[in-house]
């Protein structure tokens, strides 16, 4: 229910926020997650990075010449690769946590001024990551179940680094980027425990750029 109730009154506030776009953006690439955990796994424990896909559409909308506010909705998984060493067999076992998340990416973007002598532009973003939660399953051996306790919400503080090049005399751009995202809410929920959990991660990022 409170899922359906954030869903609803982010895209009321999006269609009033689209009338005054000036660029849409459509983006996606490569992400690279992985998770802390307090109290930390054991030593025989290894915390990998699970690679994973980001999708975005975003829109553009200029404050002045050198910051811009950058408002969407994408989608984003996230997760950890666990992989754990037997000390006396020397045998490891893995297990890989999926998280898949309905993003709501609201950034600041400051970068140099556009003009028809440069029209190319490099950026920096800086902003939250509110996420809505999918799903969360747990995969190891061939078999998959779902996890439970997990937070149906999660809060991201993200910044990217990137920058958008001319591609077509019609204002269109292509973009490419790197950005990284650390989650200030504990994915578990459990009243009962101390236990804690957030998320982190690397993203690659490339796409288009249209302006309106």
């Amino acid at each position: 229910m409170k899922n359906r109730v954030f869903c609803a009154a982010f895209a009321l506030m999006m269609s009033s926020y689209t009338s005054s776009w000036s660029a849409l953006v459509v983006r996606g690439g490569m992400t690279l997650a992985n998770m802390t955990f307090d109290p930390g796994p054991p030593s025989s424990v290894d915390l990998g990075m699970h690679p994973g896909f980001n999708l975005a559409i975003l829109g553009d909308t200029p404050i002045n010449p050198t910051l811009h506010l950058v408002i969407g909705c994408g989608y984003e998984t996230k997760g950890v690769k666990m992989t754990a060493t037997d000390p006396y067999s020397g045998s490891t076992f893995s297990q890989t946590l999926n998280f898949n998340y309905l993003t709501l990416p609201f950034m600041f973007s400051f970068g140099n001024p556009q003009s028809q002598t440069q029209p190319s532009r490099f950026y920096w973003n800086f902003g939250l990551e509110p996420a809505i939660n999918v799903s969360a399953k747990g995969e190891s051996g061939g078999q998959t179940i779902k996890l439970q306790n997990v937070t149906p919400f999660d809060l991201g503080l993200t910044s990217e680094l990137g920058g958008e090049f001319p591609v077509s005399p019609n204002g269109a751009f292509m973009l490419f980027g790197l950005g990284y995202t650390y989650g200030i809410i504990n994915a578990v929920d459990d009243s009962q425990s101390s236990n804690s959990a957030h998320h982190y991660g690397f993203k690659l990022i490339t796409g288009f750029k249209f302006n309106m």
